[in-house]
């Protein structure tokens, strides 16, 4: 099978070297308009099947030509460039899958379910971590309930030997955070759709150490389709990110500031201060330290007569041998798994549709496991038939 790689930062780097342990993939071709992580490729990876290309995604006559032949795409590219690259995807009839993180992108290429049907391919949006791993796995616990209650999802990433002030550092797009930080949240309360604000509705959660006590907020775009898919189907549905204690109120001194307003500085600049916040923050908390991922999914309701829970776990560390930061195993792994599957015709039907509706769960949540994320399961029984 042969796979078109869009981006080769951190994250397509890491899919990359994943691809490439598949003895059935033929060929990867890697589309990438900085030098700078093409010659790191070249320096890191000697592989006949390994096609490079320094090419601007935004040039659609030369990328149409060179995709042309590939069982699938997969984009690790910033959000914005996702929904022209599913729309040419369906022109070409090449199923299509990326990271996400936002979610009008994620609207714009699901609005294409109808041409990618007829073209007989899928574009699958939202593939990473969260949305992706963990909607696979609220939707995997989902199906071995009669009915379900309650899910909560907690996540976070986490630096082993915090820094302050934040107490954070930046393993993924700050843009996107920014989003997570002050975008309007959506959440299922007692079986109707809300949306509240960001950073809200704060506890604390304990953690085995190194982690100890974790504070834990809702942020919004880690749902993404998931509340609308389940209304009508689950009484309570929410999201929270997991940090340090005093992240939160660090990054809620910023906003009152109005530094995450998308308003220009003053009249002689073409900046806001959104952006001058964005540039600070990925200076600040540009550290590489060693991290973990946090991932605990929690669900409860009635299965065969009796209330039950069902608890889904993953500490995911940062892997010294592969040189890979947890957060980009834990993003990388799911959408690699995910576009080879698309290339090698594993998942029926065609269509545009999030991951956790369409994607074989079982096989998928065994391959990510082969890969080293450990997800544990626990099942406990709150009471019996007779609700005792």
């Amino acid at each position: 099978m042969k796979i078109a790689l869009l981006g080769a930062g951190q994250m397509g780097r890491a899919v990359l070297a994943d691809l490439l342990r598949n003895p059935a993939v033929t060929q990867v071709r890697v589309f990438e308009n900085h030098s700078a992580h093409l010659n790191e490729i070249r320096e890191r990876f000697s592989d006949a099947r390994l096609l490079l290309y320094r090419v601007d995604v935004r040039d659609r006559p030369s990328l149409e030509r060179l995709l042309r032949g590939v069982n699938a795409i997969i984009s690790c590219l910033p959000y914005t460039f996702n929904p022209s690259m599913a729309r040419l995807a369906v022109e070409l009839g090449i199923s299509f899958c990326d990271l996400g993180g936002n979610d009008k992108a994620a609207s714009e290429e699901l609005a294409l379910a109808r041409e990618a049907q007829m073209a007989g391919i899928w574009i699958l949006p939202n593939c990473g971590l969260a949305p992706g791993l963990t909607n696979i796995l609220v939707m995997h616990g989902m199906e071995q309930f009669d009915e379900v209650d309650t899910i909560s999802i907690r996540v976070g990433n986490l630096p082993l030997e915090p820094r302050p002030p934040f107490y954070f550092q930046l393993t993924f797009s700050g843009e996107r955070l920014l989003d997570e930080y002050t975008q309007p949240v959506e959440i299922i309360r007692n079986g109707q759709l809300f949306t509240v604000e960001p950073l809200e509705e704060l506890e604390y959660v304990d953690f085995p150490e190194p982690f100890g006590r974790l504070e834990a907020f809702l942020t919004a775009g880690s749902l993404s389709t998931l509340p609308r898919m389940l209304l009508g189907r689950v009484h309570h549905l929410e999201y929270k990110s997991l940090r340090y204690p005093g992240h939160r109120d660090m990054m809620r001194a910023l906003f009152a500031l109005g530094l995450a307003e998308n308003r220009l500085i003053d009249v002689r600049s073409t900046l806001t201060y959104r952006d001058l916040l964005l540039r600070r923050l990925q200076r600040a908390l540009a550290f590489r330290d060693p991290d973990a991922v946090l991932v605990h999914i929690h669900l409860s309701g009635r299965r065969g007569g009796q209330t039950a829970s069902l608890l889904y776990t993953l500490v995911d560390r940062y892997s010294e041998a592969e040189g890979l930061s947890a957060m980009t195993r834990a993003t990388a792994f799911p959408i690699s798994v995910i576009g080879q599957m698309l290339a090698m015709g594993q998942i029926p039907g065609s269509g545009a549709a999030p991951p956790e509706q369409v994607v074989p769960r079982e096989a998928f949540l065994e391959a990510v496991r082969e890969r080293g994320l450990e997800i544990e399961t626990r099942w406990e029984i709150l009471s019996g038939p007779s609700g005792d």
